[in-house]
């Protein structure tokens, strides 16, 4: 896959940029309708970053809308494991709720610390196939493997910053 991350402190101050890297590459990998990026505030998931193939308007009114933690769908979901939702509007994102992206099925993967802490979401939703026809649903072990691939990556880049930043602090 495109992206890897050495832990640099370069790559670490610049973490937007390695966030808009897995996003890319994410649709380069999966082929997704959609993908978000959520990540932990206060208790709830937020969605920082959004791409949907041929709405922007939807990518914009979604970004900063929140998923709550505590008994949604990643409140237990272990580090590793993907969860399918039947719906992307199973998350409870408002600009979602309406719209016939909300109708198609999503695939999740949890960005969690070495320690079991939640610290966001890759959301891919609408799947589809390279050419960009839809498909059915996502295949649970390629897309799953993938998504791991971007959580890890994404998921440890969070933590060493964060880690950084209380020895600065």
């Amino acid at each position: 896959l495109p992206i890897s991350f050495d832990g640099n402190l370069t790559e670490l101050a610049d973490l937007g940029l390695l966030k808009g890297r897995v996003i890319e590459g994410v649709r380069q990998a999966i082929h997704p309708g959609a993908v978000l990026l959520l990540v932990e505030d206060d208790g709830h998931l937020r969605v920082e970053r959004a791409h949907m193939e041929g709405d922007a308007e939807i990518a914009r009114r979604v970004r900063g809308e929140v998923v709550r933690i505590a008994g949604g769908p990643f409140a237990e979901a272990p580090a590793g494991q993907a969860v399918r939702l039947a719906c992307a509007r199973e998350l409870g994102l408002p600009s979602l709720a309406t719209t016939a992206l909300g109708e198609r099925p999503a695939l999740a993967m949890p960005l969690r610390t070495e320690g079991g802490d939640l610290l966001g979401a890759i959301v891919v939703a609408d799947p589809r196939a390279a050419d960009g026809s839809a498909r059915a649903d996502f295949d649970a072990s390629a897309d799953a493997g993938g998504l791991l691939h971007f959580a890890n990556l994404l998921g440890m880049a969070i933590e060493r910053k964060r880690a950084y930043e209380r020895m600065l602090w």
